[in-house]
Parts: structure tokens; sequence; C-alpha cells
């Protein structure tokens, strides 16, 4: 288990820390991108490496720095390429949640604040480490936010989002739509 930042009474860490069953914490090296709190942390399978994308900074802002963790390499910044099809890259945000796709050996990212906004992003990213590049699966804002149309999976943060290996797919359950956390969502959404 690995365990990265967070917010204390005296404001946000940036300790990084690991945790083995039968050998208990070890502390790792320090966040490269300084103090954070609620990014998002995805562990890739297939290589071993950690990624984490964004969250908020010691200064209040939402941030959309991408970064890698490996043992042997520790922290690294990722940049990812700007050319190519569906190019482009999540914006800052915070409270976003991620799975890592181990059929098609991607990262998936959703939802999350924009700061001054009051709904969460809609769209669904993918990192593609091979090519290096983000593409936008679904939109990240509905044509019409009454009606967002059937395949939109709608923003939200507090949301869980879950790879099913042996099934070939992620599924992402419930959360919030709204800033204030008033609207509570109850609905489970499959993304093969």
């Amino acid at each position: 288990m690995l365990l990265l930042g967070g917010k204390n009474a005296d404001g946000l860490l940036k300790a990084f820390w690991s945790y083995t069953p039968g050998i208990g914490w070890q502390q790792l090296a320090d966040a490269a991108m300084g103090p954070r709190a609620f990014q998002t942390m995805v562990w890739d399978t297939t290589a071993s490496r950690l990624y984490v994308f964004g969250g908020l900074d010691v200064n209040g802002l939402q941030q959309d720095d991408f970064w890698m963790y490996t043992s042997g390499s520790n922290w690294v910044r990722v940049t990812p390429s700007s050319s190519g099809v569906g190019t482009g890259r999540p914006a800052g945000r915070q409270e976003a949640f991620g799975a890592w796709d181990s059929k098609d050996n991607l990262m998936l990212l959703m939802g999350g604040w924009e700061a001054g906004q009051g709904v969460p992003y809609y769209g669904v990213w993918a990192y593609d480490p091979n090519q290096n590049a983000w593409g936008l699966v679904t939109p990240d804002y509905p044509g019409n936010s009454s009606n967002p149309g059937p395949h939109i999976i709608p923003g939200r943060t507090a949301s869980a989002i879950v790879w099913d290996a042996a099934h070939q797919r992620a599924y992402i359950y419930a959360g919030n739509s709204s800033y204030q956390s008033r609207n509570n969502l109850n609905d489970l959404w499959i993304l093969y």
C-alpha cells in the first residue's frame, strides 16, 4: 500500500510511505511535487510504477502536473506529448479518481473539481504510457447539462472506480455531482 501527502491540522503533507504486511511502514522519498492533497494516484500493474495527477497545493490551487514514481528511479515528472490524435490533457483538478486498465495498459482518470465551478468534470481521460499521451474517452462537459446523453457519465467526486481484470472493464459507482456535495449519486457505470 502506498500513501502520499494528505492534510493534517498543520496543513498539507509531502511525505510518501509504503506499508507491507509483515514488515510495516517505511518512509520513501518525499513527494517531488511538494505538499499535496486530493491528488489522484494509480498503480500501473504492468510496469510496477505509480502515477500521480493533480491535486491541491499549499497555495490552495488545483494542479495539472503529472508524476511517476518507481522504486528504482524515484520521482520523475511526466510531460505528455502534445501531438497526435485526441491530444490535450486533463485540466487542473482535485478529488478526481483513477484506475489502471490492465487490458490496454492505460491510466483512466475521471471527475474532480474545477476551480470556481459548481459541478465536477464529466470526462473520462486515458493516459497511454507507450505513446506518452492523454486522450479524452468521453466529453469533459455535457452538451446539455440537464440531459447529457445516454453514454455520458455524469461528473462526480467522492466516487469509486475499480478495474475488473477478469472481465476487462472498469466500474464507476456513486459519488457527488455538485460542489456543495448535496447531489448524491447512486448510479453504476461500466466502461469497456
